[in-house]
């Protein structure tokens, strides 16, 4: 499994069962990703892929978060 966040590539080596078991994976860790790891004005990326044990890749999904200030709007969080 390959996962990207903002260009920070991490790989690890995890077994699933099966394919939906990886897809189910990384949807997960892609939301939790975007809730530990706060998108900052402009945005940012999410990315995870799963590779069976040939190389072949399997699953891929990506988050992608946009964000931009109005005009005249408080900076405060």
């Amino acid at each position: 499994m390959t996962t990207i966040i903002d260009g920070d590539v991490t790989k690890e080596t995890i077994e699933f069962p099966n394919e939906k078991v990886a897809a189910d994976d990384i949807q997960v860790w892609l939301s939790d990703a975007v809730r530990d790891n706060m998108p900052v004005d402009p945005g940012s990326v999410f990315a995870a892929k799963v590779e069976n044990d040939k190389g072949a890749e399997v699953y891929r999904a990506s988050l992608e978060f946009r964000a931009r200030r109005s005009a005249g709007a408080s900076s405060r969080r």
